[in-house]
């Protein structure tokens, strides 16, 4: 029988980090659309299509891991196992046999591989124990998610084990606060749901191709427009219509909404706070006044015009010691006492500062 033609697309992490938070695709781990297809004779063996991979990204087939990319239930796509020793043997056809008990594998658009790249820190020998998750991180300052990496996890390990890496990928410092979600689904509804960091990878069911998105605590970032990746997620979905570019226009023009809703808030709690320390004062004022009135009730003194004239010889400029709307201020002396002296400029004026007002006295 003629060999016929498949294609094999293969994700790497620099398609993830460069398609995730970018044209619009913040869901799952990558379009494959967007990513490198090799076309092999379905007789070829993986073994083959790995050193085809060496030559086109310069890969070499050592440091290659193979994993097969599936379709879950909820329409989303993740890595479900790495291929073994044996299967990289087999060739496309027979390999599709063995794993089609299990999982789709020759899908009518291809096969999907995700191709991890090892060091020295990778783990040779994977077991069920082991899964590979993937890690996205979010900035509700900037209204951005983008992907930062991935990581083993053991299902009998806890997220809080793997803390201080994801503090090292984003660059937080060594106590930073951090919020944990794992990205569930996008479809028909965006399903982000909060991870607790002290059970079990097992007991919250993350696992092989799962995706935790993480961020700095929201409890200081509420004035954002999407403090949590959870709620940006779920804008984000109710805009899936709006074009790509449009979209961030948007989540744009939506975040400087909130910053000003900020700025305003900010300069409301400003102005509440001056405005009760001015009424603080004035009571605190009030009340010295009202107790000084109670220790010296005010007396009114009546002088006669001879007095007067005595005192600030004749209303001199020399006595003058002020100027105000209400008439001319001079400084004299009464009965031995200095006492300041209102001409006013007017008789309702007069009448007014009367109503209100006493000649205050002080010794000299």
């Amino acid at each position: 029988m003629q060999p016929r033609n498949i294609s094999i697309k293969v994700a790497r992490e620099e398609d993830m980090s460069s398609q995730i938070g970018n044209d619009g695709f913040y869901f799952d781990l990558v379009d494959f659309d967007r990513v490198k297809a090799f076309q092999i004779a379905d007789n070829m063996t993986m073994s083959r299509l790995k050193m085809e991979i060496a030559v086109e990204f310069s890969i070499p087939v050592q440091c290659q891991r193979l994993w097969l990319f599936c379709k879950r239930q909820n329409g989303t796509w993740r890595p479900v196992k790495p291929f073994s020793t044996e299967e990289n043997n087999l060739s496309m056809t027979s390999l599709g046999r063995l794993l089609s008990r299990t999982f789709l594998f020759l899908n009518p658009d291809g096969v999907k591989l995700f191709l991890e790249v090892l060091n020295d820190s990778s783990p040779k020998n994977l077991s069920n124990n082991d899964g590979l998750v993937f890690l996205k991180l979010y900035d509700p300052e900037q209204t951005q998610i983008r992907y930062i990496g991935m990581v083993f996890v053991k299902a009998s390990s806890r997220p809080s084990d793997i803390l201080p890496k994801l503090r090292s990928l984003a660059g937080f410092c060594a106590d930073e606060e951090m919020e944990l979600y794992e990205e569930i689904k996008f479809e028909p509804s965006a399903m982000c749901d909060a991870i607790d960091a002290n059970i079990t990878f097992s007991e919250s069911q993350i696992g092989q191709g799962d995706i935790i998105c993480y961020q700095k605590s929201s409890k200081s970032l509420s004035h954002h427009a999407y403090p949590s990746v959870q709620i940006f997620f779920n804008r984000i979905h109710d805009l899936k219509a709006v074009v790509p570019g449009e979209q961030m226009k948007i989540l744009a023009l939506e975040e400087e909404v909130a910053r000003l809703k900020r700025q305003s808030d900010l300069q409301t709690e400003k102005a509440n706070i001056e405005c009760q320390r001015f009424k603080c004062e004035r009571d605190n004022a009030v009340r010295q006044l009202n107790e000084l009135q109670d220790q010296n009730p005010q007396i009114f003194l009546e002088f006669p015009i001879t007095n007067l004239l005595q005192a600030t010889q004749n209303f001199s400029d020399l006595c003058k010691v002020g100027d105000t709307e209400y008439g001319c201020v001079y400084k004299g002396i009464i009965h031995d006492t200095t006492v300041a002296i209102k001409l006013s400029r007017s008789d309702t004026l007069f009448q007014q500062e009367v109503a209100y007002a006493c000649i205050n006295v002080s010794l000299s």
